[in-house]
């Protein structure tokens, strides 16, 4: 039985144009945005990661709580269908449809995670272990 469902996502943008396709890291099964997770008891313990993790780590909070999962132990389940409609303000998306990307999109700056993280701070937060130097490559 599942602790965590991951729920299949259709993606577009802001103006509601449908981005084709599946980002790769949802196909490959790498990542998991937060409005896809459906947690069921067992998993209950990982909600309060949001809370403990240090704010820097905001802008990937999916990904940090997505390793967490898996540290933890807990089974996922992958629902293919997408079921939720996420509405991206990346450049990817906007690339994906060649178009120029607006100048207020939310990309990572993953210079700026990488300069402020701290192994030992998540990890005593958290309980969970170094994962940042792996993403964002």
């Amino acid at each position: 039985m599942a602790d965590v469902l991951v729920m299949g996502r259709r993606v577009v943008l802001p103006d509601g144009t449908e981005v084709p396709g599946v980002p790769e890291e949802d196909a490959l099964r790498i990542h998991a945005d937060t409005s896809c997770f459906v947690f069921y008891p067992r998993s209950f313990r990982v909600l309060a990661l949001w809370g403990m993790m240090p704010p820097y780590l905001g802008p990937v909070c999916d990904r940090f709580v997505f390793t967490a999962v898996q540290q933890m132990g807990l089974q996922l389940a992958w629902c293919e269908q997408p079921t939720v409609v996420f509405t991206a303000h990346y450049s990817w998306a906007y690339q994906a449809l060649n178009r120029e990307p607006p100048a207020d999109v939310h990309d990572i700056d993953w210079d700026q995670i990488k300069a402020r993280f701290d192994a030992g701070e998540v990890f005593e937060r958290t309980g969970i272990e170094s994962w940042i130097v792996e993403l964002g490559q």
